[in-house]
């Protein structure tokens, strides 16, 4: 192999064949310090996260009386050293968050402060008193059936494996032709 590179193979007594692989370590260190592995590497996924960023915030808000607010909460980092992406849940709205994904389990009643703030704020109950009615109707019906879970972070972790799946061909070309050209 070139630059330096070497892989020997013996063959050994009843057939049996051992290869040696030698400079993996300066291989490694190669493709670091040239940025062959680094630049197209972060491009894949930066590009990874933002599409499940993305999908996360869609698929949090399911149906067109939602106001948006855990779709907002939703936020998108690249780690130290560019070699991962997080996507994560504002740590004021992560009770919530977890029941939206999951879903809530039929046999308990939710509380009756929320559930009459979002009645009101997505204009199933006018604000004001007389409707408490309404309200212990919508409770008892989440307490006998529960609620469905959305399951958007599980859709974004799709959608990275997917974009992930389908760019690693052109990211190993992108780190072969930065091979070739050395670096440069």
């Amino acid at each position: 192999m070139a630059r330096g590179f070497t892989a020997q193979a013996r063959a050994a007594r009843q057939r049996l064949f051992e290869v040696e692989v030698s400079g993996a370590d300066a291989l490694g260190e190669m493709l670091r310090s040239k940025n062959f592995l680094s630049s197209p590497t972060r491009r894949l996924i930066e590009y990874a996260g933002r599409a499940a960023w993305r999908t996360a915030q869609r698929a949090a808000k399911p149906h067109p009386t939602d106001k948006g607010t855990l779709g907002r909460a939703i936020r998108f980092n690249i780690l130290p050293g560019g070699m991962a992406a997080r996507i994560d849940i504002a740590s004021g709205v992560t009770g919530v968050a977890f029941t939206i994904e999951e879903g809530r389990r039929p046999g308990r009643r939710p509380p009756y402060g929320p559930i009459k703030r979002w009645m009101i704020s997505h204009g199933i109950i006018p604000e004001g008193r007389g409707t408490s009615k309404q309200i212990q109707e919508v409770r008892e019906e989440i307490k006998a059936e529960g609620t469905r879970g959305v399951h958007f972070m599980a859709q974004a972790a799709d959608i990275a494996n997917k974009v992930m799946e389908g760019n690693v061909p052109r990211t190993e070309q992108e780190i072969k032709a930065l091979w070739d050209r050395g670096g440069n």
